[in-house]
């Protein structure tokens, strides 16, 4: 109720009451407590699974791996066929399958049992890491502010 629904009802009040702008402010702030509340849910119902750490969580972690990868290295290379910003296309691997993950890890803890949402904690994992790699790769790619206000010569 509470992963499903409850957001739901929520989402539907902010639009209703036009809090819109307010939202907007602290967006980040609450996209991150929302993943926060999704993905600590999944692991603390999947606690005593990841605990005995089974042959199946390094076989879903080995997949969870390649997946990301290549799906990383092909969405890089369409982003630059395509000449998309770095920052964009880091946004666009976000938006397309972090949500899913939590989605997916909330929809199968509610309809199923734990242990089928341990697949999608294990991949959001990977998904996590891979975001943050690919905002330090992007952060070092953009030119100095310093050096770039600089007149030549200097």
């Amino acid at each position: 109720f509470t992963l499903i629904l409850l957001p739901l009802i929520l989402s539907r009040i902010a639009v209703d009451r036009n809090w819109d702008s307010r939202i907007m402010q602290h967006h980040s702030t609450i996209s991150n407590l929302c993943f926060f509340i999704v993905f600590y849910t999944l692991a603390a119902s999947n606690s005593n699974l990841i605990r005995q750490w089974p042959l199946e969580i390094i076989l879903i972690s080995v997949l969870a791996f390649s997946v990301i990868v290549l799906i990383s290295v092909v969405l890089v290379l369409i982003g630059w066929f395509y000449k998309i910003p770095p920052p964009k296309i880091t946004s666009l691997i976000l938006l397309g399958t972090m949500k899913n993950y939590g989605l997916a890890g909330g929809v199968a803890l509610y309809v199923f049992n734990d242990e089928a949402a341990l697949p999608a904690l294990i991949f959001a994992v990977f998904m996590f890491v891979q975001v943050i790699l690919m905002k330090l790769i992007v952060r070092n790619d953009l030119p100095d502010q310093e050096t770039e206000s600089l007149p030549p010569g200097n």
